[in-house]
């Protein structure tokens, strides 16, 4: 049991319980019963049809599809990876100088995520493996897109 402070917009405290049959109940067993929280919805706009905001039997086949990347095993074979290009970020500061730290992580995971997934270095061969180009926003323009009812996803905001 974990006892977490509440926002300032729920007064108290709240105490979450944390089970792994639980947990799998919400996940996996009973996922159809369960709906999205606007949070992740919201994010629809900008993220398409993808597994964080589909839901249903849609969400279902995508979770089977990418279940294998996730297993124990593959998930331990991360790691070497992950802190080895976490090196190379960090030997690429400079003592004493300021680095944007939110450019940073969105870089390093932009390597990370094509490298353990698909054994790819540059993440432009990620792009052109599942055939889409992203397009770059900014926190700003998100609730511009998540007031449109037709997303169109070239007209994005830029940085």
């Amino acid at each position: 049991m974990v006892r977490l402070r509440a926002s300032a917009l729920v007064r108290g405290v709240c105490f979450w319980r944390f089970e792994h049959g639980l947990i799998e109940q919400v996940l996996v067993t009973d996922a159809k019963h369960y709906i999205k929280h606007f949070g992740a919805r919201a994010f629809k706009p900008v993220l398409g049809n993808a597994l964080v905001t589909s839901e249903g039997a849609f969400w279902h086949r995508q979770r089977k599809l990418i279940q294998p990347a996730f297993l124990k095993a593959r998930v331990r074979s991360y790691a070497p990876i992950m802190v080895e290009l976490t090196k190379q970020m960090l030997e690429s500061w400079t003592p004493g100088k300021s680095v944007r730290i939110d450019y940073e992580f969105e870089s390093l995971t932009s390597k990370i995520a094509p490298k353990t997934l698909f054994d790819l270095v540059d993440p432009g061969e990620a792009n052109r493996l599942i055939a889409i180009q992203p397009r770059p926003y900014t926190p700003s323009c998100l609730s511009e897109l998540s007031s449109q009812h037709q997303p169109n996803r070239s007209r994005l905001c830029s940085q």
